[in-house]
């Protein structure tokens, strides 16, 4: 696995009510020295807008999610939300010098329910990826994997791809829950593996 630079600026973001995720507003973490403050991020968050790239895999009865990509006063933001215009959305900003934070891929998960992973209902994951990730695979905690199709960003993230990926109802009812996102190359090697933070 190739070492990640730890230089990454990340603004994990919530908007509206959602479980899983932190919710309410913005928390910032290393924000650079003389940017924006959390709140006016914020607020330019607020008006930016924000560019479709694909849906969300559904199933199930689930209401439709969607991945959208956001341009905002240095920021490139990324984000699982019903529609371009809804506030209740998760996922997070990277400075736009570096959407990846310095890594292979930029992951950002959300989940419905819980707090034992058999009380999860929901279970997304959306990510970008460098051009040198072919395939991007979801290991479950029942030791399965799930490969994840890749869709080229447009417009100016021309250099990204995004991915999503939803949780079977099927494995959910069973605790099955995704604990890791794998980037791998043409080769098949791992460039990056990244935990969730569920386990089964």
């Amino acid at each position: 696995m190739h070492a990640q630079r730890k230089r990454s600026v990340v603004v994990l973001a919530a908007v509206g009510a959602a479980t899983g995720v932190l919710a309410g507003g913005i928390v910032g973490a290393n924000l650079p020295p003389g940017g924006k403050s959390v709140d006016e991020l914020h607020r330019v968050l607020a008006k930016a807008p924000m560019e479709y790239v694909a849906d969300v895999p559904s199933g199930g009865g689930l209401p439709r999610r969607a991945i959208f990509l956001q341009r905002a006063d240095g920021y490139v933001c990324l984000w699982d939300a019903p529609s371009a215009g809804s506030l209740t959305r998760q996922g997070g900003c990277n400075l736009e010098s570096d959407p990846l934070g310095g890594a292979e891929m930029f992951v950002s998960l959300s989940f419905d329910g819980g707090p034992t992973t058999r009380d999860i209902s929901d279970a997304r994951i959306v990510g970008l990826a460098s051009r040198r990730v072919v395939r991007v695979a979801i290991e479950m905690s029942d030791g399965s994997r799930r490969v994840v199709s890749l869709t080229r960003a447009r417009g100016g993230f021309r250099d990204l791809a995004v991915f999503g990926f939803r949780a079977r109802g099927s494995d959910l009812r069973l605790g099955t829950v995704p604990t890791a996102v794998v980037a791998l190359d043409a080769d098949g090697r791992e460039l990056q593996r990244q935990a969730t933070g569920l386990s089964g």
